[in-house]
């Protein structure tokens, strides 16, 4: 489309922040789990009651839920369970081009009529009204307005014209090729985007993502026939592989009516190419790669420690997240108190275990460990201290004081998070819907993450959580990466010397010591004084009190 994202998560963390006012220094050394005691046996997440899920005859997969946050408006989203890795060879960018194309004439929508009554309609193209393609996912949304009801039905027609209607027409294919690789040029106009350009390909070595970025290549852009796009768009876009998400300030009955009305016409091909899956590539030695850029601010540098991963979906699963969060958010004290001791020459520390690039790839996750460097020079020093924590980390784990500490500040967010229920956008909605559509990923009602997550917190065992920070530094597909200024290109550390920070940062590490202040905020408690004087203006209702210290 006009706007399309594809993430590259370089420098990214989100952690819970912690509050400690720590001075006095005692050792503590963590348990660490050499067994974790066998878990319960695990069952499935039971799916959220007020999300309606139905599949028509055809295979097309909707989910329905009223909410009224905002009012009068709702969220309906196309998803497409296909993206640029069902692309051939001659097909390479044409996953992503069928997506522009949905905006350029469909059956009952000719040239740019749709955009036309939608813009009439209040709905902004670009900011409301937009798309997205990946690597295996296409997805359409077009938040509009419920308090019309013409709009609002027509908001389900512009959909099911999206899913199976688009025309393809030659003029149009061959108007688009141009804007779509004006696309591709502007790109290459800032830092960020030029090295993302020469690190995507490389966190996807040799597998077939590294093959089918989903912008393609220009050579094909320029010269595929139109049949290519076509038969990329009959082959793929069908409802066995499709949903409708349909959240937001209305009547449900209705809107599975209108889904019905409007999809139950759409046909599988009589011969359908099974859908290809595909992973990454094992590296059983560190990958390293150096970047720079003239216009790159900053001296980046991140270590990614990649695993196997699966869709939460069982209680175990659910388990396992809240285990990362506590991991995520002790790790991420700990960064926090180094780069304030201002001992090691950074600015910014970040860890955080989590999908890998974002979830750009299914069934893949990392710990990703960044270091933003004062200079080039001080690059070695300040990776050399984030790998040191995530050995100490490993070696030794967590101590029960950070534990108990993380339980309480999880357990007020639980707090906080379930008084809030009732305010969830439908935007929240439609993402956990189309997760589950994806990748089979649970859907828990409020109640059930209310109720599981603050029983968890009661028996969750350090030594499970310790088992599981140890598990998160693996010892093969590691990444390691530099982004630099260019003009700081002769101090940056060459590959042998990250391979040996690698290979010698957890050297002599020890336990972690915990700070502890064992005096109270107000060493002696204040006198109380006394009111000498009160004076009231009933004029005004108001009270004067005049105090013993004046």
């Amino acid at each position: 489309m006009k706007k399309r994202y594809l993430v590259l998560g370089l420098v990214a963390g989100l952690y819970i922040q912690p509050v400690l006012a720590q001075k006095k220094t005692t050792p503590s050394k963590a348990p660490v789990a050499k067994t974790v005691a066998k878990a319960n046996v695990s069952t499935a997440i039971p799916t959220d009651k007020d999300v309606i899920i139905g599949k028509l005859p055809n295979g097309l997969t909707y989910y329905i839920r009223k909410n009224v946050e905002p009012k009068n408006r709702a969220e309906l989203y196309l998803g497409n369970r296909i993206g640029s890795l069902m692309e051939t060879e001659e097909q390479l960018g044409l996953a992503h081009f069928t997506e522009h194309m949905a905006f350029n004439g469909t059956k009952d929508f000719p040239k740019n009529e749709m955009i036309n009554y939608l813009q009439k309609a209040g709905v902004r193209f670009g900011a409301d009204l937009n798309a997205y393609t990946g690597f295996n996912q296409t997805v359409y949304q077009l938040p509009i307005p419920t308090d019309s009801s013409e709009v609002f039905k027509t908001g389900f027609k512009i959909l099911a014209n999206w899913a199976g209607k688009v025309t393809m027409d030659g003029k149009e294919i061959d108007n688009e090729r141009g804007v779509i690789i004006e696309e591709d040029r502007q790109r290459g106009k800032n830092a960020q985007q030029r090295m993302s350009n020469q690190l995507l390909p490389f966190l996807l070595a040799n597998s077939q993502y590294a093959k089918r970025i989903p912008i393609g290549k220009v050579e094909v852009l320029n010269t595929f026939t139109h049949d290519k796009i076509r038969n990329f768009y009959n082959d793929w876009y069908r409802p066995n592989l499709q949903t409708v998400i349909a959240v937001g300030d209305f009547d449900v009955k209705e809107v599975e009516a209108l889904i019905k009305q409007n999809f139950s016409d759409l046909k599988n091909p009589a011969n359908p190419k099974p859908r290809p899956t595909f992973t990454l590539a094992d590296n059983a030695t560190p990958a390293i790669k150096i970047v720079t850029d003239k216009e790159q601010p900053y001296n980046v540098a991140q270590v990614i420690y990649r695993q196997k991963s699966t869709p939460v979906k069982t209680t175990a699963d659910y388990k396992k997240t809240v285990i990362d969060a506590m991991v995520n958010s002790m790790l991420g004290a700990r960064l926090q108190e180094l780069t304030q001791k201002g001992t090691v020459p950074l600015l910014v520390a970040q860890s955080n275990f989590a999908p890998y690039q974002g979830g750009l790839v299914w069934g893949e996750s990392a710990l990703q460990s960044v270091i933003v460097a004062k200079t080039a020079k001080d690059i070695e020093a300040s990776l050399t201290a984030i790998l040191a924590e995530n050995e100490r980390m490993s070696k030794f784990g967590f101590t029960n004081g950070e534990f108990e500490t993380i339980k309480k500040k999880i357990d007020a967010g639980i707090d906080k998070q379930y008084k809030e229920k009732d305010k969830r956008k439908s935007a929240v909605f439609v993402q956990e819907y189309l997760d589950n559509f994806l990748v089979g990923a649970a859907i828990p009602s409020a109640d059930y993450e209310y109720e599981t997550s603050k029983n968890l917190l009661k028996t969750i065992a350090l030594a499970e959580v310790n088992a599981v920070a140890k598990s998160l530094v693996t010892k093969n597909n590691i990444t390691i990466i530099v982004q630099a200024p260019e003009k700081d290109a002769k101090d940056l550390p060459t590959e042998a010397q990250l391979l040996n920070i690698l290979k010698t940062a957890g050297n002599g590490v020890t336990p972690y010591k915990e700070d502890i202040v064992d005096k109270p905020l107000v060493a002696k408690i204040p006198t109380a004084g006394t009111i000498t004087n009160e004076t009231k203006n009933d004029k005004v209702g108001v009270t004067t009190l005049t105090l013993s210290n004046g």
